[in-house]
């Protein structure tokens, strides 16, 4: 089962968001059964500011949320648009199967079972590593690794508030 508390102003828990209601107003202050989470196989999440990623035991990737700046990584949505999506949605920009799902304030990014790293989300401040291009993306873009990244793979990928961290081990299997 998978549960969520909080504030759900974008629809962030994955629990149905009330249109009729003020978005401060919609809080959930004790643990809540997310039905909508349930029976998928979910088996890691982490929230953003106002965005959660979920990954399901199939490598699957899922967001929720605020979708402003692409941080939902969904294609076909407007990046102006900003209304509260709690229906989860599949990410279907990671190719293959995902191990590893994070969210930042305003990024999301996963690790794939072959050790890449994709990011999407708010780009200004070169977070998402795409070098001079600090535009947002709007989908799943591959972290192209650099020279010091030879013979490595991506065991993790972590957001501060702007900034973002690859964890990298020896693509060999040894030790970091």
């Amino acid at each position: 089962d998978v549960f969520g508390w909080g504030l759900n102003s974008y629809g962030q828990l994955g629990m149905p968001y009330d249109f009729s209601m003020p978005a401060s107003s919609q809080l959930v202050y004790f643990p809540k059964r997310v039905d909508e989470l349930c029976g998928r196989g979910v088996v890691a999440a982490d929230g953003g500011e106002a965005h959660t990623v979920a990954l399901a035991a199939s490598g699957k990737v899922y967001a929720f949320g605020r979708s402003a700046y692409g941080r939902l990584g969904l294609a076909g949505i407007d990046p102006k648009d900003d209304e509260p999506r709690s229906a989860m949605s599949e990410v279907a920009g990671v190719p293959g199967r995902a191990t590893a799902v994070v969210a930042g304030g305003s990024n999301s990014g996963a690790v794939t079972a072959s050790g890449d790293a994709y990011l999407w989300g708010y780009g200004e401040l070169g977070q998402i590593g795409r070098g001079d291009d600090q535009s947002d993306a709007l989908t799943p873009e591959r972290v192209v690794p650099t020279k010091n990244m030879k013979d490595t793979r991506v065991a993790a990928v972590s957001f501060g508030g702007q900034h973002a961290a690859l964890l990298c081990v020896p693509a060999d299997g040894g030790d970091a």
